[in-house]
C-alpha cells in the first residue's frame, strides 16, 4: 500500500510499503518487498541515495525475480520524470532510464534514426538494458552510448562509453549507482529504412514464447546458445510445480500462472545441472534472483 510523502511536502519521494514483487516484475511472481520509494526528480534521487548504504533498483521489472523470502533492501524505481528523449543535435540524443526500449526505437524510427534497431523485441527500461548490457549475441546497447549519467550518494556522474568496462551480457556499471539517463551517438537514415531494420529483428524475435517470463534464463555460451543446449538435454515442457521449461524456446521459464519463486528456481537447478552432465557446460544465469 502507499504511505505517503517520505517527508511533509516532499511530492517528489512516494514511498509504498509491503509490496508483493510479483506485482512489479514481468515473472509475475516473488515474496514481499518491505519498502519501495518512486522518485521523480534527481535532488531527490540524490538525498534518497545519501540516506541507504545498500539498495536495489528496479526497472519494468523483466530481467529480475524476487526470492519469497521477506525483502528488507530499500527498492528504488525511477518515476515518469526519468522518461523521455531529447534531440541534442542532428544525430545524439538524451533518453530518461525509465524510458521503454518500444518507445526509444518507435522515436528513432520517426526520426530516422539508426543504431539500435538491434533491441527490437527486447523489453523493459533503458536503465535496465544498459545494466545488463541487453542486445544480441553479436552486439550490446552500450556499444551505442556515448555516455552515460549516473546518480549516487555522492552526487551526479557522467562516464563515457570508453570509460565503462562492459562486456557480454554485463554493463559494468559501478555498485551502489543509479543510471539516470544515456547519450545516443546515432546515424542518420531515412524513416522507411529505420523501419524495415526494426521490423527485421522483430521477424527474428517472432517466436518468443508469451506469457509470465523473464525472457532468457541463462546466458548464451561461447560458441553455442543455452537454448540449443536445453533442448538436447531433453528438457523442453518439463515443469515443477507452476513453472515450465517453453516447448517454443528452451531458454525460457514460463510461469503458468501459480508458479513460486522456488519452482523456478529448482527448474534453473535442474537445468544447469543437466547441461554440466551431458555437455560439460556450465551455464550462468541472464535473469537476476534477489532475496
Amino acid at each position: 500500500m502507499e504511505t505517503g510523502p517520505t517527508a511533509p511536502g516532499d511530492a517528489q519521494v512516494k514511498e509504498f510499503s509491503d509490496i508483493s514483487g510479483g506485482s512489479i516484475t514481468s515473472m509475475h511472481c516473488g515474496g514481499i518487498i518491505t519498502k519501495l520509494y518512486e522518485i521523480e526528480s534527481l535532488e531527490e534521487l540524490h538525498k534518497l541515495l545519501e540516506r541507504f548504504d545498500d539498495f536495489l533498483i528496479i526497472g519494468s521489472g523483466t530481467n529480475m525475480i524476487f526470492s519469497q523470502k521477506r525483502f528488507e533492501t530499500p527498492v528504488i524505481k525511477l518515476g515518469t520524470a526519468f522518461e523521455y528523449i531529447k534531440i541534442e543535435d542532428n544525430e545524439t540524443i538524451s533518453v530518461g532510464a525509465a524510458t521503454g526500449i518500444r518507445k526509444l526505437l518507435a522515436f528513432c524510427e520517426k526520426n530516422g534514426l539508426s543504431g539500435i534497431e538491434f533491441m527490437a523485441g527486447i523489453p523493459g527500461f533503458l536503465g535496465g538494458s544498459i545494466t545488463m548490457n541487453a542486445g544480441t549475441k553479436d552486439q550490446g546497447i552500450l556499444e551505442k552510448v556515448d555516455q552515460v549519467e549516473l546518480a549516487d550518494k555522492h552526487g551526479i556522474h557522467t562516464l563515457r562509453a570508453d570509460e565503462i568496462p562492459f562486456g557480454y551480457r554485463t554493463g559494468g556499471i559501478p555498485d551502489r549507482t543509479v543510471i539516470c539517463k544515456a547519450h545516443f551517438r546515432l546515424k542518420k537514415k531515412n524513416e522507411t529504412a529505420v523501419r524495415k531494420s526494426i521490423q527485421s529483428y522483430l521477424l527474428k524475435r517472432r517466436h518468443q514464447p508469451g506469457g509470465y517470463s523473464c525472457g532468457c534464463i541463462f546466458k548464451n555460451p561461447s560458441g553455442t546458445s543455452a537454448g540449443w543446449l536445453i533442448d538436447k538435454a531433453g528438457l523442453k515442457g518439463i515443469r515443477i510445480g507452476g513453472a515450465k521449461i517453453s516447448e517454443i524456446h528452451a531458454n525460457y521459464i514460463i510461469n503458468e500462472g501459480n508458479a513460486t519463486p522456488a519452482d523456478i528456481i529448482h527448474l534453473m537447478d535442474m537445468i544447469k545441472s543437466e547441461v554440466k552432465q551431458k555437455f560439460d557446460i556450465e551455464l550462468s544465469e541472464e535473469v537476476r534472483i534477489v532475496g
